[in-house]
């Protein structure tokens, strides 16, 4: 992460740490609810996720509000990922479906996969 942010001043990766700081744990909860609260996928896909973020925001500056642009890309990581497993018993429609709705709607992952 430093080499990326290595071009940036002191104050942007002073910025980028304090909205890791605030927001990692609230994205990983986020993450572990949309994979089925699988410990290894969720820590990848929010390591992932703030990765991504590293790059775009070196490039376009910080978005206005940090964890719904880190809430986005991480549901399509998420998104990607079960495409690409696609079970027989889910269609994409219903996965859509599924990660558009609030956390607290999403508990029953188990019994749809």
């Amino acid at each position: 992460m430093n080499e990326r942010l290595a071009g940036e001043t002191a104050p942007e990766h002073q910025r980028f740490i304090e909205i890791y700081q605030s927001t990692v744990a609230a994205l990983y909860r986020y993450v572990a609810v949309r994979t089925n609260r699988q410990r290894c996928l969720a820590e990848d896909i929010t390591q992932e996720t703030y990765a991504r973020a590293v790059d775009a925001w070196a490039k376009r500056g910080i978005p206005r509000e940090p964890i719904a642009w880190l809430k986005h890309v991480a549901a399509n990581i998420v998104r990607d990922h079960y495409r690409r497993l696609q079970p027989a018993n889910i269609t994409a429609l219903e996965l859509e479906t599924w990660l558009e709705q609030p956390a607290s709607e999403n508990d029953d992952l188990a019994e749809v996969i």
